[in-house]
């Protein structure tokens, strides 16, 4: 029984990949802007080490294992444009990293976790959004804090200061401290 958690959160989180990359997509449709050059390196490893990280450690805050996978997943899951990039298409990178990207992805994993498995809503939502802002905050102390965040109103990327960071980590670990109490309720180690 203890594989649930671990089945549910990967299948929540293959549907945020899956979303993530299809709006990814939209960058073709945009051949102005700079494209992203995808490479594979040694350096990819430390990255999704850290987006994953960043993600659990936020996640864990809810005392579940489910969301804190979840979170560790999806904050890894949201460049997947990067595997369009790999595979030779000239888009423009980060696209996923927008408002708008993040509130309906939200709304389709708490819509699907809700229907599927039998989730809350509210604290899927609340831990998709929290894997949003571990994303932001590890690009951020990572040195690339410049992101498409009102795509698509406005193709501009708006830069976030280096100190943003630990601020955004807070916020995803405060996301989960309140998305909690939708996970005490249900019993078992969801």
């Amino acid at each position: 029984m203890r594989s649930r958690p671990v089945t549910s959160a990967a299948l929540l989180a293959i549907l945020f990949g899956a979303a993530s990359l299809s709006w990814s997509l939209l960058g073709l449709l945009f051949p102005s802007l700079g494209p992203y050059r995808g490479t594979f390196s040694p350096a990819l490893l430390a990255e999704v080490g850290g987006h994953f990280m960043f993600g659990l450690v936020a996640g864990a805050a809810t005392g579940r294992l489910l969301p804190a996978l979840l979170a560790g997943f999806e904050a890894v899951l949201i460049d997947s444009d990067h595997l369009i990039a790999v595979a030779g298409f000239a888009i423009d990178a980060r696209l996923s990293h927008s408002l708008s990207f993040i509130l309906l992805s939200s709304l389709l994993i708490a819509w699907a976790g809700r229907r599927a498995l039998g989730l809350s809503s509210y604290g899927l939502m609340a831990v998709t959004l929290a894997s949003f802002l571990t994303h932001l905050a590890f690009d951020t102390a990572a040195g690339d804090g410049s992101f498409p965040l009102l795509f698509p109103l406005s193709t501009g990327f708006y830069g976030l200061p280096y100190l943003a960071w630990p601020v955004l980590e807070v916020g995803a670990v405060c996301l989960c401290l309140v998305a909690r109490r939708s996970w005490e309720s249900r019993p078992g180690p969801l």
